[in-house]
């Protein structure tokens, strides 16, 4: 049985930067900042991987280079998001050479809108969103392990913190979301590395534990 709708994300992307730099590299504390450290697209934190999150040209690069190549500075046009993302994304482009109709901008759109969580799986009753899913796969398992990991992150930030319980009661608690933690935080970056090949593999053991 399915759980109930759950937000996509609990902050509002919302890109704060005036600044003019000339590299878009020099941007990335700001992004950092404005998308929470997480990634854009798929919404996956920064502090779930090994390596570092990316920054993403909303028009891709190969499409602006043609007739404006200030695109590729300006704070407007770029997006925080990690490699997977990235890497799916590329340089698909459709519409007009301002505006890239086949996905939505998360700096400007609140994809909380668009999408929704059951048990962690990525899902939208819209057009575009839907197409977002499939073009970005964010139907991959690994989007629905880091929803486990980021809800096992806030249970355990919750209890750490609460004074209601017993001490003893609290620390074994604590203990066993740990584990469960620390279990699913390795799946995730196991994940991560493998090919969409592999996939069925993992679902399998996401079908026998219990998020």
């Amino acid at each position: 049985m399915m759980s109930k709708r759950r937000l996509f994300r609990d902050f509002k992307i919302s890109r704060s930067c005036s600044l003019s730099m000339n590299n878009y590299r020099d941007y990335l504390p700001y992004l950092e900042k404005d998308f929470n450290n997480r990634c854009g697209y798929c919404n996956t934190s920064k502090d779930y991987l090994s390596t570092n999150l990316q920054i993403d040209h909303f028009i891709p690069r190969k499409v602006f280079k043609h007739y404006d190549k200030t695109l590729d500075n300006n704070y407007s046009n770029l997006v925080y998001c990690c490699p997977k993302c990235n890497s799916a994304k590329r340089a698909k482009h459709a519409g007009d050479k301002y505006e890239n109709t086949m996905f939505y901008d998360p700096g400007i759109i609140d994809f909380n809108e668009v999408f929704y969580l059951q048990d962690g799986i990525i899902l939208s009753d819209d057009f575009v969103g839907k197409n977002m899913i499939k073009e970005l796969k964010l139907y991959r398992p690994i989007h629905q392990i880091s929803w486990i990991v980021s809800k096992l992150d806030s249970l355990c930030e919750v209890v750490s913190k609460t004074n209601r319980l017993d001490v003893k009661v609290k620390e074994k608690i604590l203990s066993e979301l740990l584990i469960q933690y620390r279990y699913y935080s390795k799946l995730f970056l196991s994940t991560y590395k493998k090919s969409e090949q592999e996939d069925i593999k993992i679902i399998e053991i996401l079908d026998k534990g219990e998020i």
